[in-house]
Parts: structure tokens; sequence; C-alpha cells
């Protein structure tokens, strides 16, 4: 038994062997024919991609062509008016499509003026955005253009360029710009100031300000310097000055007039005012002792008493006593004979004053009329392309309403004091008057 089992313990061993070395020898060449089955299978799915994309190209240009031959047996299969209706469609289209061509080439048109405009003097367009013939495509160069531009004015640029000072002299130097912001040095450094760039004039205008951050913002320095966000109108609005002497420099020659009848008025109101000045009011009693002498039959004391007094009632009371002989009526009607010439005293110059209150409104506002129609009969010629003529014309034109008011209002006042003032100097005259008539028909 042992032999026979070590026999077949043996034979098993040697099969095993024999077998795990033909399995060894069996998974190198499935190896290998698993590879070569990719590889072949790779190169049939490229060409089947290939194929597809051919087909597929194919196929389009087959269902193109469908489409087109459908619609041409949808069109032999119409009838004429049908064929006319489409055809207006098609035009409609056609037409529509040209207007927004035109439409776009307008604008960018428009677009480009604007990049010109808003380039510095002596600043041309690039030749790279020069169209090269009229087509959109061409014309939209001008796009590119002005993102670049805009990429530059963000950024900061340094531009040799001219400004303009206060005394109109042309200063030649180098422009920075941030954004809205201008900075300008001349070449020397000694002129610096930030500048208020105007498009509608022909060079920027300088600001001085002395600031020499400016050149070391130019070398390209690390400096701290103000910044105008408004574009240079803050500044602009702030240097603005209209003292007297420039506003009357631009009323015109409406303005005269109104200066004149201005010192009138004032001469007037000066004259009167000094005649009412010496005019003073009687003493307290002065009115209870004439009374007293009228009682008692002091007439001559009476009128020594009126002399004394620097008052119209002094003057009216002498005149009117002179006739106390001959009654009371007789008085009365001497005090306002009297009277007459005292308020007729009393108003003089004043009417002067009151005409210049009246006339110097009326005055101004015929300069403002004769401005607007100057100012008009310009815009006939140059149009109205620049507002700003039409404001400077209107802001001139205004300068005479604004000086007839300025001679109006103090004239007003001054009249209405002075008036006053003489009213009140008429009554008190006329008052004492009549007392004293009251006396003497008491008496």
């Amino acid at each position: 038994m042992i032999p026979f089992f070590g026999i077949c313990f043996t034979v098993s061993l040697l099969g095993l062997s024999g077998v795990k070395g033909q399995a060894s020898v069996d998974i190198k060449g499935i190896k290998r024919d698993l590879t070569s089955s990719i590889g072949k299978l790779t190169k049939h799915r490229d060409s089947v991609t290939e194929e597809k994309v051919a087909l597929s190209g194919k196929v389009a240009a087959m269902q193109a062509e469908l489409i087109r031959k459908r619609r041409m047996v949808k069109l032999a299969a119409l009838g004429n008016a049908d064929r006319k209706v489409i055809l207006g469609k098609l035009e409609g289209e056609a037409s529509a499509r040209v207007r927004e061509v035109s439409y776009l080439s307008d604008q960018l048109g428009s677009f480009r003026s604007k990049v010109e405009s808003g380039m510095y003097k002596g600043e041309t367009l690039k030749a790279e955005y020069e169209p090269a013939d009229d087509s959109l495509t061409e014309r939209m160069k001008v796009l590119e253009a002005g993102i670049e531009r805009l990429e530059e004015a963000i950024g900061g640029v340094v531009v040799d360029s001219e400004v303009a000072n206060s005394e109109g002299k042309i200063l030649q130097g180098k422009l920075v710009s941030f954004g809205p912001s201008y900075w300008f040095s001349d070449a020397a450094g000694g002129v610096t100031g930030a500048v208020v760039v105007d498009r509608a004039s022909r060079n920027a205008r300088l600001i001085e300000t002395g600031d020499e951050a400016i050149v070391g913002l130019i070398r390209g320095d690390e400096v701290v310097v103000d910044v105008d966000l408004t574009g240079g109108k803050a500044r602009a609005l702030a240097s603005i000055s209209n003292t007297p002497l420039e506003l009357f420099s631009k009323g015109g020659a409406w303005i005269w007039p109104i200066v004149f009848v201005a010192i009138v008025s004032l001469v007037c109101a000066i004259l009167k005012f000094f005649q009412l000045s010496k005019i003073k009011n009687p003493r307290g009693g002065w009115l209870s002792g004439l009374l007293d002498q009228v009682r008692e039959g002091n007439i001559s004391d009476a009128q020594a008493s009126c002399e004394s007094i620097n008052h119209p009632v002094g003057v009216v009371m002498k005149n009117a006593l002179s006739g106390i002989h001959k009654g009371a009526d007789v008085v009365e009607e001497i005090v306002y004979e009297q009277m007459i010439d005292v308020q007729s005293g009393l108003q003089k110059w004043l009417p002067f004053i009151a005409i210049t209150a009246a006339i110097a409104p009326l005055l101004g506002l015929l300069g403002t009329v004769s401005g607007m129609i100057s100012t008009f009969s310009a815009l006939s010629v140059v149009g109205t392309g620049d507002p700003k003529l039409l404001s400077g014309g209107i802001s001139e034109a205004l300068v005479t309403t604004l000086f007839g008011l300025i001679v109006a209002i103090p004239a007003l006042i001054l009249h209405s004091l002075l008036s006053r003032r003489s009213q009140g100097i008429s009554q008190m005259t006329e008052k004492i008057g009549l007392t004293v008539v009251n006396c003497i028909r008491k008496k």
C-alpha cells in the first residue's frame, strides 16, 4: 500500500508541476493576443470615427440639399401671387438689414468722431485702427481704439501737449491724465497746475497751482496730488470771479443809461437828505409859549418866536400871524397857502428818485432783450452746436437786469424813507397851523 501511495503522490506532483508550467506559457500568449486585439480595436474605432465625421458632413450636405430642393418644390407648387408675397417679405428683410448696417455705420462714425475729439492736440488715430474700406467689419476697428484709450485714461498717460494760461499765453510741456483729472508742467517745471480740458476750445486751460509734485508725477514718482473728479469743472467754477467791474464790462451799451439814472438818483437823494437834516423839530414847550403869546396879543413876540426855529412851520406861522387882525379865517387861508409852498419844497427831488426806482428795472429788461436778440442772431449763423454760446450770451444779457435791480431797490428804499420824513414835516406844520388857528378862534 505504501509504495502505491508513494507512486500516486509522485505522479500527482509531476502532473501539477506540468500543469503549472503549461498555464504560465498560456497567460503570456493571452496578453499578447489581448494587446494586439486592443490595437486593432483602436484602429477600427479611429477609422469608424473618421468615416462617421465624413458621413456626418455628407448627411448635413444632403439635408441642406434636401431642404433647398423642398423649398424649390414648394415654390414651384406656389402660385404667382404667393411668390410675390414671399418675395416682398424677403425684400423687406433685406431692406431692414441694409438700414441696420447703415445705422451701425453711422454710430461707428459718430463714435470715431468722439474718440478723435477726445485726443490731445497733435495726436492722431493709430494706423492700425484706420479702416481699409467702408465695410462694417473694418469700421468696427474704432471700437478697439476706444477701448485702448479708455485703458490709457484709467491707467494714466503722459503726452506732449500745449495749454493756455490765465493770460491766454500758449505753454508747451507735458500733460498727464488719470481718468477725468489732468495736470500740466512746462519743460522747465517752473509752471505747473491742474488743467481744465474743454474739447470745444482749441487749447486746454491751465489753473496754475505751483505744485512741485506734478513734476514728480510726470516722471513717474509716487506723489500726492489733488484730484478733481468732476473733470476740472469744480476748479473752473472756483476760478470764476464776477467782480463788479467785470460785470459792468459785460453789460454792453445799455448799462450806461442805468448808471446815469443811478447817479441822478444818488445826487437827488444826497441833496434831499441834507435839506431834511437841516430841519429840526420845534423844542418842547415852544407851541404852548406861542399860544400864550397869541392869547395875550403879543404878535410881534410870537413872530420872533417863529423866526427862532429852523422848521417850515416857523415861516408859515410868521406869515399867518401877520393877518391875525383880519380874523381867524384869513389866518387859516394864509396857513393853507403857505402849506402849498412847504409841500412843494419838501417834495423837491423826490420825483427823480421815484422815477429811477421805476425805470431802472425797465432799462435792465431792455438791455436783456437786446442781448437776447444778439445771441439768437449769432445762433442763426453758427447754429446750436455749442450750447455755451447760448448760455454765455444769456448770462451777459442778464447783467443789465442785475444792475437795473441794484439801482432800483436802493432808490425805492431811499424814496420811501425820504418821503416819510417829508410827510412827517408837512403834517407837523399843518397840525401846528390849525392849532394856532383854533386858538385865535377861541380868543
